[in-house]
């Protein structure tokens, strides 16, 4: 990644969005702003239990469970583009937390911008990897995880939540 794909064009991008993902920060923001309004609330609630379900899991059970160093402390040539992390590197918790809301959403919405979630939280979980601070499997792992949580969440609350499309 460092040496193939990281442009000096591309980093400000990659690391503005990984930052976005920080504490789940822009995924809480989409959930509060769900549960404003009637008609999304129950997606936003949704949301929001995956959110920390996904985010508590991989970050008070799996990471100190597993202990996976970073990469940037067991590759020595790695140069991280962001303040180097001191917890654990497996899961990844921007991709757990942002596909956690994502994959809630991608079934609670019928229009259009139910894919833009979508996109933000693959171009996170990228900007991971881009900055140097996961391997791979660590975002695969935070897909992984919150694939299980929110098709959980889902099937246990998500009874009739799907707005229908605009005609």
């Amino acid at each position: 990644m460092q040496e193939h794909v990281r442009q000096a064009f591309l980093t400000p991008f990659f690391v503005f969005l990984t930052t976005l993902g920080n504490k789940g920060a822009l995924w809480f923001a989409i959930c509060f702003a769900l549960l404003l309004f009637p008609r999304t609330r129950r997606a936003g609630v949704l949301a929001l239990l995956s959110l920390l379900l996904a985010g508590g899991i991989g970050h008070f059970v799996m990471k100190p469970l597993l202990m996976r160093p970073r990469p940037f402390l067991e590759l020595g040539t790695l140069v991280p583009l962001v303040a180097k992390p001191l917890t654990y590197s497996f899961p990844s918790g921007h991709t757990a937390c942002g596909f956690a809301v994502a994959l809630i959403l991608l079934r609670a919405w019928r229009r259009w911008y139910r894919w833009l979630a979508l996109a933000l939280a693959v171009l996170i979980a990228f900007s991971r990897l881009y900055v140097g601070v996961h391997y791979p499997s660590d975002v695969l792992g935070g897909f992984l995880l919150a694939c299980l949580v929110s098709s959980l969440v889902w099937r246990f609350l998500g009874e009739g939540v799907a707005q229908p499309a605009k005609s």
